[in-house]
């Protein structure tokens, strides 16, 4: 007979539950049947804006008849909507003061330094790492900021942000086999240099397309899966370069391309799967810039100490140029009269970000706590009284510490604010507060994509409004798995043919429950297999290893 174990014992139990789900063929220490398979596609930057006009010429039949079969939605983004923050919180189903990660770069503790974030930053765990405790078998590709690749029972291979020269997947030896078929984890410039001519980037793109495509289809191919996730990032850069909103064109064509593989995914993946393609953010173009920074000094918020140094660094991977261009518009600045600060990275699309430089937080501060409210009303009221053709520029702002609330709400701004449609956000120390450019400039909007069919997805014609934040809740529903009550992401029952009530379990009462602390730990397969016979000795797992 089996009894039920201590609390004292607890800890103990989670870590050798979690360590023998990543065994094979241990499938007894999942108590969640029946087997449910789930594929998630990631077009990053992906927006109706451009694929409903598509579809309506018959250039995108995959997404048309998945949309058709199944249901569609506006796939709110973070605010700001940026990858880093939208990606983490869509695969972990928690918001930035939930998961601590709000864009690519995290302070440095006690100074105004930046760092760039990593898949540690995270403080909530991914839907990957949940259904491996629960004896998942994943297939993870290309998800952005999931280096260091951590263990998980199937394969993960790390995406944006991934040092091209380290081991990038796991295991450790899928790095090689990767590298040996060509595949790049990152095709952007975050960690590269700026150095493909466009018409290059583009060979690079279309290639890499290929070999993820191929690299997919292998995976899904051995039929051993539970949840497979692929992100195509390469929407993303060449819209950086290219969005204009046309129908003709390089990025036409190559969501025509991922229309293309998304068909011989679904195809590879098999009847029995349920389908969703989503997208961390939108696209869009802007002819109108507000540049934060000349803005905060004109309002005598921020304060110049002289020319001070270059506005921009040498040439760099972005990842180094935009921490040490943070670094030299820091340098310009008095900040014993600074009150108000302002970063590029924290800001993105028609969003913006300000932090105050506060006495007891930031370094030298001059801001006293006490003062702080007082002084965000008073920002507030500047960024709301600021006119420009059509009306006020700035339609929405937020308290950051109120619209992102949790655990690790001090990594959010303590101002986010939204402007009108047409005007992107920028804190450069170059340019003019105001500008109107000849040529739009492309950038991110807010809403992003979410289309599923499948087996147990029901069809609905009418386009909803979801948040980005509800893609693992919603997954875990959909694959039969309980949710975590600390999600603030919301489980969309009614995507199901037979709705069933979402189950919730707080962390403390899941036994797979794995902490980002614990993540990375590994043990050899000596000591795991040990770990194996002790759970079995406690009754948590069966002596069948069918």
């Amino acid at each position: 007979m089996n009894h039920p174990p201590s609390p004292s014992a607890r800890p103990f139990i989670q870590w050798v539950l979690w360590l023998a789900c990543l065994a094979p063929g241990l499938g007894a220490c999942s108590s969640e049947v029946p087997k449910r398979r789930v594929l998630i596609v990631g077009w990053d930057g992906a927006t109706f804006d451009l694929i409903d006009p598509l579809i309506g010429e018959g250039r995108m039949p995959v997404l048309a008849d998945l949309m058709q079969r199944g249901q569609h939605a506006w796939l709110e983004s973070s605010r700001v909507p940026i990858s880093s923050a939208a990606w983490v919180g869509a695969c972990s189903g928690q918001h930035p003061g939930e998961t601590g990660v709000y864009d690519f770069f995290q302070r440095v503790e006690g100074s105004y330094e930046v760092e760039v974030i990593d898949a540690r930053s995270n403080l909530c765990p991914p839907i990957w790492r949940i259904l491996t405790g629960r004896g998942a078998t994943v297939n993870v590709l290309g998800v952005p900021i999931t280096w260091p690749p951590e263990p998980v029972r199937g394969h993960l291979a790390a995406g944006m942000l991934s040092p091209p020269a380290a081991d990038w997947a796991w295991p450790p030896e899928y790095t090689s086999e990767l590298r040996e078929r060509g595949l790049l984890p990152d095709v952007g410039i975050w960690t590269q240099m700026r150095s493909l001519a466009p018409d290059q980037m583009l060979e690079r793109i279309h290639e890499q397309l290929l070999i993820k495509e191929q690299v997919t289809l292998d995976l899904l191919g051995r039929n051993d899966w539970d949840l497979s996730m692929v992100v195509f990032k390469s929407l993303d850069v060449i819209s950086h370069q290219r969005y204009d909103g046309s129908t003709q064109g390089v990025i036409a064509d190559l969501l025509e391309d991922l229309d293309r593989i998304l068909g011989n995914l679904i195809k590879e993946a098999g009847p029995q799967t349920d389908v969703i393609v989503m997208s961390d953010h939108g696209f869009g173009v802007f002819p109108f810039t507000f540049n934060l920074y000349p803005w905060l000094v004109n309002a005598g918020l921020a304060v110049e100490q002289g020319e001070g140094p270059p506005t921009q660094p040498a040439a760099a991977p972005l990842i180094v140029f935009e921490a040490e261009t943070e670094r030299l518009r820091l340098k310009r600045l008095d900040l014993a009269q600074t009150r108000v600060l302002a970063t590029n990275t924290e800001c993105e699309g028609n969003f913006g970000s300000l932090r105050l430089n506060l006495a007891g937080r930031e370094p030298e501060g001059v801001v006293p706590a006490d003062q702080a409210e007082a002084l965000l009303t008073e920002v507030e009221a500047a960024l709301r009284a600021i006119e420009v053709p059509g009306g006020p520029l700035v339609t929405q702002v937020w308290r950051g510490a109120q619209l992102y609330p949790g655990p690790a709400n001090g990594r959010v701004p303590d101002l986010i604010f939204e402007t009108r449609t047409d005007w992107q956000v920028v804190a450069s120390a170059a340019g003019p507060a105001l500008t109107q450019h000849q040529v739009p400039r492309p950038n991110h909007r807010l809403d992003g994509i979410f289309a599923a069919a499948g087996p147990r997805v029901s069809s609905r014609a009418e386009r909803a409004r979801w948040s980005v934040f509800d893609l693992a809740p919603t997954a875990l529903h959909l694959m039969g798995h309980s949710i975590y009550e600390e999600m603030s992401g919301e489980a969309h029952a009614e995507l199901l043919s037979s709705p069933q009530p979402v189950q919730r379990i707080a962390h403390a009462d899941d036994p797979t429950y794995r902490p980002s602390a614990e993540a990375w730990k590994e043990l050899t397969q000596e000591q795991r297999q040990a770990q194996i016979d002790q759970l079995k000795a406690l009754g948590y797992a069966d002596d069948d290893d069918d």
